[in-house]
Formats: structure tokens, sequence, C-alpha cells
């Protein structure tokens, strides 16, 4: 397969490690897939054939569609389908223009019939654009080799991240990548020991609050088996009495969730080396500032702010609210600036928001039935994970909520439960509400920047 300078095909540019799922089977098995590889879609495969791709957006509309029955939904129900594909030897340009007609992001790519790789329009276009001018994608400006230029920092080393929470999990992965590190995951206290003692780490983020054997016990017996990595806690919450409760059990830092970027920063340049960078790093770190969505006060979100108030949200013709209301409603289901601190790439948010939809629609029923049963462990062990997620992703009301259940049931008194689970549920409805609509992002983006006005 050959291409000209100008006229890159899509074979250089497509993605080769593709991952399938089968028409038939349940939506919660595309997003454990998503999240498990860090994915935004999935090719749907039938007897061999390519029938459909699933996006962490046809995956968010389907889990509020069906609400908690998201086991039932198939992945048939909310793929997108007919799918198109392209050819391995098509142009690249030509296949981003396929993409730009139909309104697609991805397209799978065969070789004959079979499935060889997946491309988006983000790598067409920008590989077209490498190709013609010899420059990188995004490259703004000239770097000259000893100029200083500022970045994100970049280190060195393999971490393992020990959290039981599919949401958090993908968070913590998402920033500790940003920042150069290669991440492996372990789901409870007893796959962290199995994979500390198996592998090499240069450093564990350890969850204290794990199923089965916690984090303070999975460091204990990590100790006691002569192993001298640095392992850092992570705690649901900044109490009294939790430093010692971390250094006691062989911890040698902790940090409170949701975990603070700065302080985050802190601890990693504390324990792992920092990268030293070549111009071709340089430029990647130059890309990547470029390339990273600006504050949500700028530009045209700003310029909504400073809009007369009730001027953005009517409709020009029919007279009827529109995001005044909806901003007003749902104004504080997510803090913005607080999921944009852990989330620094915008285009990741969807994802993380159908993966929490996905892990929690369940639990929340789930928790309800312990609190039905009168079970005080189950409910301070549900709503603590409840908790942890809804923190994670800025939903701030959710968040507390749980989190003062999660303190009676610590109290074996749940005398207020059945109270707080209908605040719980209702807030949790209220953020299924409120990320199904189409401007959601730009909604929160708007309130967020009136509140700092």
């Amino acid at each position: 397969m050959t291409s000209s300078h100008d006229r890159p095909v899509v074979a250089e540019v497509m993605s080769a490690d593709v991952v399938t799922i089968s028409p038939g089977q349940a939506s919660v098995s595309a997003a454990e897939k998503m999240a498990a590889n860090d994915i935004s879609y999935i090719v749907v495969v039938d007897n061999g054939g390519v029938v459909g791709i699933v996006t962490a957006t046809d995956l968010l509309r389907g889990f509020l569609a069906k609400g908690r029955d998201t086991e039932k939904t198939t992945v048939r129900e909310i793929m997108s389908s007919p799918v198109e594909s392209v050819s391995a030897d098509l142009s690249a340009l030509d296949a981003g223009i396929i993409m730009e007609d139909k309104g697609i992001k991805q397209l799978p790519v065969l070789e004959g019939n079979e499935l060889v790789g997946v491309v988006t329009q983000s790598e067409l276009f920008g590989t077209v654009m490498d190709k013609l001018t010899g420059v990188q994608r995004h490259h703004i400006g000239i770097i000259r080799e000893g100029s200083e230029t500022p970045g994100p920092k970049k280190f060195l080393g393999r971490v393992l991240v020990a959290e039981d929470s599919q949401t958090n999990q993908l968070l913590i992965r998402l920033r500790l990548e940003r920042m150069g590190l290669n991440v492996t995951i372990a789901e409870d206290g007893q796959q962290a020991v199995d994979k500390a003692l198996g592998e090499e780490f240069d450093l564990i983020l350890m969850d204290a609050q794990m199923p089965d054997m916690n984090g303070y016990e999975a460091t204990k017996t990590l100790r006691r088996a002569g192993l001298t990595v640095p392992i850092i806690a992570l705690t649901a919450h900044a109490m009294k009495g939790d430093d010692e409760k971390c250094i006691s059990a062989g911890c040698d830092h902790y940090l409170p969730k949701p975990i603070n970027q700065e302080r985050l920063l802190e601890v990693i340049a504390r324990y792992l080396p920092v990268q030293s960078e070549s111009l071709s790093e340089k430029i990647e770190s130059i890309n990547s500032q470029v390339d990273e969505p600006a504050g949500p006060c700028v530009g045209s979100v700003q310029g909504l702010a400073e809009r007369p108030k009730g001027a953005l949200g009517r409709r020009e013709h029919d007279g009827q609210a529109d995001e005044t209301s909806i901003g007003d409603t749902y104004a504080s289901v997510i803090d913005w600036a607080g999921l944009r601190e852990r989330v620094v790439d915008e285009r990741e948010i969807e994802k993380v928001i159908a993966v929490f939809l996905g892990e929690n629609t369940k639990l929340v029923g789930v928790l309800a039935g312990a609190v039905r049963a009168a079970k005080t462990s189950q409910v301070r062990v549900y709503a603590s994970a409840l908790r942890g997620s809804a923190a994670n992703i800025g939903a701030k009301r959710l968040s507390d909520a749980t989190h003062r259940l999660e303190v009676i049931a610590r109290k074996k008194d749940l005398s207020m439960a059945e109270s707080l689970l209908q605040e719980i549920t209702r807030e949790f409805e209220r953020l299924q509400s409120f990320v199904s609509k189409p401007n959601w992002m730009e909604i929160a983006k708007q309130h967020s920047c009136s509140r700092q006005s």
C-alpha cells in the first residue's frame, strides 16, 4: 500500500487496536469495556461483519432512556446503525470529507471484508495537514532548542492505582496518564496485593475503603511482604486522625478525595522523577496546551454570561423558556469548575459521565434496598461509594446527601435514612435529566461564569 506526500491514506493514521462487542450484549458491558480500555467508542460486530458503532454518547442516552434497567438494554438498541466504513487504502482527505458530510466522528476501516482498525475525524484531518504543511497538527509558533517553554510536567514511572469505583478509576487514570505515567488498575485490595507483588511499580495509590480487603489491610500485607514502594492512601475525607491511621498502616502519605490537582502533582513530584524533554517532547507539550480547552469564562461562553439576565434563555420565535430556565433549575447539579479540575480535557467529560451513570444507576437501587432492610453496614459502604464518585464529577448536592447518609450509618442510626434516600434519589434523577440535554455543558459553564462574576 503506497501513498504520496500529499495523498496520505487511511491505513497510515488508523488505530489498529480495535475493541469489539456483539449486538446482543448488555450495554453495561460496552461501558465496562470503554472504561477498561480508556476509549470512547466500540465497534459492533455480528457474524464477522461490522454492523455499528457504540459511542460514549450513545451509552449515555441509552442509560437515561432505560433508567435503572440498564442491564436490560442491549448494544443493538443504542448503537449507531447502519454504520459507514472505509477502505484502508482510501485517501485520508476523502475519508475525512465523508465524515464531515455525514456528521460522524469515527469510522471502521476494512481491508476487503476484514476489520483492521478505526479512524477518527481529528486523526484524518490532522494527518492531512501534517503531510501538506510538514508541521505537526495544532502547532502554533516556533520552538527553538534551549527556549524556555512552560508546560505540564511529565514524570517517569509505573503507578498502581487500587480503586473499586469505575468512575474514579477513569478519572485518576486520565490525570496520571496526562502526566506521562504508565497506569495499572486494581479493583480491590486483594488485586492490589497480587499486582504489587507480581509486577514492578514505582508508586502505589491505594483507596482506603474497598470491599473485601480495604486499603489499610492491603498496605499492611504489602509491608509485611517486604515491599518498599511508596504507597499513598486515598481517603474519603481529610479527617482528624487520617494521617496517623495511614502511617500506622505503612503508607507514606495520604490524599483526601476528591483529589486536588495541585496536591496530586506535589505528591507525584515528591516520589517520581521528571522526564527530561527532548525537542520533540517540548513540541508535544506545547501541543497538549494548545489542545487543552480554555477555562469556562472565555470566548463565546463568557459572552453568554455577560448578556442581560433573561436574554439568553428565550427562544426567538415561540417565547418559551430555554437555557435560562434550565440553568436556574439545574444550577447546582454539577460544579463545572470542580469537574474541569479533575477532567482536564473537556473532550473526555461525556465518557466520564457515561461511566458514572452506568456504574451508579444500579447502585442507587441497591442502596435503597439496604436502607429499607435496615442493614447499616451495607448502607455505609454503598453510600460511601456513591458519594466518592459523585464528588469526583462535581455533583456536590448528591455527594453531600450521600455523605450525610454515610455518617448516620456509621453511627448505626437509620432513623433519617428514608428521607435522605429520597433526597439522594431526587438529586440523582436531576443529574440524569440535566446531562441528557444536548447543551448541558454550555449551561454548566454559563452558570459557573455567572457565579464568578
